[in-house]
């Protein structure tokens, strides 16, 4: 039992084969960083970003990439966590602290300032409206931007009491869905 532990642990899904009948098309993206999230600009351009400021941009639909340099400090590991579009605004946020703001489908991007105030580390960036936003962190508080990220009101200062969230999405209708970090609880924000 305990060489099938050992052998079984390192197993992931990334590693699985794709079937013969996949729908999936896999794509090299010649990179050692991973990928933690994508969003478009329209049907054909869009952004990758991920681990080690990764951020890769298509501009024919997500069939091929080019890795994109923001103005992001070269010393400390930043991971770009989120990325969201609506229409021509974008956000990007990323660990520790780091938040990127396009109004112009990404051609250029302003790095904004947080500081160390926040609770927890950016997790989830939502495009609201023209130059507004809403920012999640790693330990649940909320808050939201109306002028282009000069000013972060808080919606809510800290939502988890387990000590951090594990997944964290933004419904619809502007409420939020969150499974705590030890993954012992579902929490829902109206």
């Amino acid at each position: 039992v305990l060489i099938l532990g050992v052998a079984l642990s390192g197993c992931t899904v990334s590693n699985a084969a794709m079937t013969l009948s996949s729908p999936w098309e896999s794509l090299d993206l010649d990179t050692d960083a991973n990928p933690l999230d994508v969003d478009f600009v329209d049907e054909r351009k869009g952004y990758l970003v991920g681990t080690d400021r990764l951020i890769l941009e298509t501009n024919d639909g997500g069939v091929s990439w080019n890795e994109r340099e923001l103005d992001i400090p070269t010393e400390g590991n930043f991971r770009l966590i989120s990325i969201d579009f609506k229409g021509q605004e974008g956000w990007i946020a990323g660990q520790p602290s780091l938040i990127l703001h396009t109004t112009d489908g990404g051609e250029n991007w302003t790095r904004l300032d947080l500081g160390n105030k926040l609770p927890g580390d950016p997790y989830l960036i939502t495009t609201i409206d023209t130059d507004s936003a809403e920012l999640a962190t790693t330990a649940g508080a909320i808050y939201k931007t109306t002028d282009a990220g000069t000013n972060w009101e808080a919606i809510v200062v800290d939502t988890s009491s387990s000590g951090g969230i594990r997944e964290l999405r933004r419904t619809n209708n502007g409420g939020y869905i969150s499974v705590s970090s030890l993954g012992n609880s579902f929490s829902v924000l109206r």
